[in-house]
């Protein structure tokens, strides 16, 4: 199936470390910094933090609703 989309190709990682985690291996590249300033990166890592801390908040929250469930249907 087709979509009519054209694909864009993507420029070779510049690795700068290399994990093995048991059979997996993490690439760790930095294309998405080479052509940013200082202020640019440090605006990314806020951004990076700040999603970071929603979804940590919308799974505590689900935690919390999950746990008022079970609370509750123990209660019946």
């Amino acid at each position: 199936m087709t979509t009519g989309k054209k694909t864009k190709k993507l420029p070779d990682p510049n690795i700068v470390e290399t994990y093995q985690l048991g059979n997996t291996t993490v690439h760790i590249a930095d294309n998405a910094y080479h052509d940013k300033s200082p202020e640019a990166i440090k605006q990314v890592w806020k951004d990076f933090y700040a999603a970071g801390w929603v979804i940590w908040n919308q799974d505590e929250t689900k935690q919390h609703e999950n746990q008022r469930e079970e609370n509750s249907s123990d209660d019946e």
